[in-house]
């Protein structure tokens, strides 16, 4: 098998309240974006009061104040692994990168825009507060976290850290946990191969990264600068 053909790829976008109940629909291909037909899997953890993850994010863009409500995580899984094999190491991505908090997560498998071959990710759509175990209203739960009388308020937002170096570092401790465990279910399945989350330069690698460009721009390179692919493509 081709080794070039896993690789490590995770980033996390904050979503803005108001909006992550249509992200939701985006990740889980609800809705308008049901069309795209690229949905492996999707599922969701953590619910209070087992919520169905609808209503849940929807509660929070109604009810959150704001910045903190929820974090979008992308992380690439490798294609060597069966679609139910995929499903099941998003499962174990997303709780390990939410913790106690809910997330609803999916599987998507597009074509790249150029090689043709599966793209397949995880979305790991992420509350951005943390549970603490005391019996309120849902509606309660995005209220101000009260650290005199918790009960009161709402719980914590979890803002990774205080400083922008602790949040750094909290995320690469996240990736590398995410590389440890997609290599662990590579090597469940049999497979030789594994992804490394470091980069190029602390691996020692004098490669230039590569870019995720995007289809339209990639499409625009390609009839720019390499017109006798675009047969090829369509």
């Amino acid at each position: 098998m081709n080794d070039s053909k896993n690789f490590f790829h995770m980033n996390v976008k904050p979503v803005k309240t108001g909006n992550t109940a249509e992200r939701l629909k985006y990740n889980h291909r609800s809705g308008k974006y049901a069309k795209k037909g690229d949905l492996v899997a999707a599922g969701a953890e953590n619910m209070p009061d087992d919520m169905k993850p609808k209503e849940f994010f929807e509660t929070l863009d109604d009810h959150e104040r704001r910045n903190g409500g929820a974090v979008d995580t992308k992380v690439a899984l490798p294609r060597v692994l069966k679609p139910e094999e995929q499903a099941a190491l998003a499962k174990e991505l997303a709780l390990m990168l939410a913790g106690q908090s809910p997330v609803a997560w999916a599987v998507h498998c597009p074509k790249a825009a150029l090689e043709g071959g599966d793209q397949p990710h995880l979305h790991a759509l992420i509350c951005g507060r943390v549970p603490d175990g005391i019996d309120r209203p849902v509606e309660q739960i995005f209220k101000r976290y009260n650290p005199a009388a918790p009960k009161n308020g709402g719980w914590r937002k979890d803002s990774g850290g205080p400083t922008y170096r602790a949040m750094t570092e909290r995320l690469k401790e996240q990736r590398r946990k995410a590389s440890e465990l997609i290599n662990d279910h590579l090597r469940l399945h049999g497979h030789s191969q594994q992804v490394d989350h470091r980069s190029h330069k602390d691996r020692g690698d004098a490669a230039i990264p590569g870019k995720h460009l995007g289809p339209k721009r990639v499409w625009s390179q390609v009839q720019e600068k390499e017109p006798a692919l675009v047969v090829r493509y369509l």
